[in-house]
């Protein structure tokens, strides 16, 4: 992508496809805002036809930008013409303005590539390629998009983020949405939302998101399947993903990821009101042939392909750990803990461990 006029391309004519503020119908969200304003800015430029054109249902590529910008400006994203008429694309400081470009800069050439080429869809949107005439028809972006694939793919993120007015939450997008026919996302300047097929769009941000990409982001916990969500004590927050996952945060303990079996048991349980909330990531075992994750109220749940998943919990818990946990004698937990006469007990794979309420002793004995 170029952001700079070759030298031997500076005294090149630009084309007459220039970018022109035609306003349409639409009227939901920002769109519709961005329709008033791009209406507004008409009444100033008395050479430009009032002309209606049909909105468009899909965002546009890099690639069909960067075709355009070609054509508009000979591919300078920071070119100023001196004729009213700025950066790669050849917006009117009215249209910028009409369509948010002051979300990053007072005029188009001041912009990122990137920047203008959002601020570009967001113009697509409203007036279609007919806000550049001339050029679009040139470089055969007129007739529809050109990537392939189903116009819901393109805009499910774009027409949820405009139609519910999550700027206030995400900020405004920062580069262009990405992806294909499986999964698609949109960065903004506070969070992200992701589509797939199966899921929809759903957005994630905070410290809930760092979490995320730390562990991997998609490939390892899959597409979010909710929006970040209160918890129901009111102390935390979480997002649910595709791949039995789930990240939990409260302000004490940060974000950390429960999986799988454990998961599925904890909430089975209930979740952080009856075991609290998740310390650490779900991890390796020391031995190598479990997984874990420890929880805020004195709990573990702990999970072996030959045991499954099973809560560890106050004084047993201490004593197990204290006798070597799943390395000693007694093996992995065979049974959440139960109540018995006089008290609770937890059974493992080589014997089980008691607690007493009236005495608070707690003893192991093997089998």
């Amino acid at each position: 992508m170029s952001t700079a006029l070759p030298a031997s391309r500076a005294g090149r004519p630009r084309r007459s496809g220039r970018h022109r503020a035609q306003p349409t119908t639409r009227t939901t969200g920002t769109l519709r805002r961005h329709a008033a304003r791009a209406a507004t800015v008409l009444v100033a430029a008395v050479a430009i036809p009032l002309v209606a054109v049909p909105s468009v249902a899909y965002a546009a590529t890099t690639a069909d930008w960067e075709r355009l910008a070609e054509c508009e400006s000979g591919g300078n994203w920071s070119i100023n013409t001196g004729n009213g008429y700025y950066g790669g694309l050849q917006f009117s400081s009215s249209t910028w303005l009409a369509f948010d470009g002051d979300d990053y800069a007072s005029r188009a050439d001041y912009a990122t590539p990137e920047e203008q080429m959002v601020v570009a869809n967001r113009t697509l949107l409203v007036q279609g390629w007919g806000a550049w005439p001339s050029c679009s028809r040139s470089v055969g972006l007129s007739g529809g998009p050109t990537t392939g694939g189903p116009t819901e793919m393109v805009t499910a993120i774009i027409n949820r983020y405009n139609n519910e007015g999550l700027r206030s939450i995400l900020g405004s997008e920062v580069g262009l949405e990405q992806g294909d026919a499986v999964l698609r996302w949109q960065v903004y300047q506070y969070g992200r939302m992701y589509w797939s097929p199966s899921a929809g769009a759903h957005m994630i941000y905070g410290a809930i998101l760092s979490k995320f990409l730390a562990l991997g982001g998609p490939s390892a916990l899959g597409v979010p399947t909710t929006d970040e969500r209160g918890t129901p004590d009111g102390v935390g927050r979480y997002n649910d993903f595709a791949k039995n996952a789930s990240l939990y945060w409260t302000r004490s303990t940060g974000a950390h990821s429960v999986l799988g079996a454990v998961r599925h048991e904890w909430r089975r349980l209930g979740a952080e009101r009856a075991l609290g909330y998740p310390v650490t990531d779900e991890r390796g075992t020391a031995d190598g042939r479990g997984r874990y994750n420890e929880f805020t109220l004195r709990a573990s749940i702990f999970w072996s392909e030959e045991t499954g998943a099973h809560e560890v919990v106050g004084g047993i818990r201490t004593e197990w750990g204290r006798l070597g946990a799943e390395r000693g004698y007694l093996g992995y937990p065979v049974t959440g803990e139960y109540g018995v006469e006089g008290g609770r007990q937890s059974e493992f794979q080589g014997g089980v461990i008691t607690w007493t309420a009236s005495t608070g002793r707690v003893v192991a004995r093997p089998y």
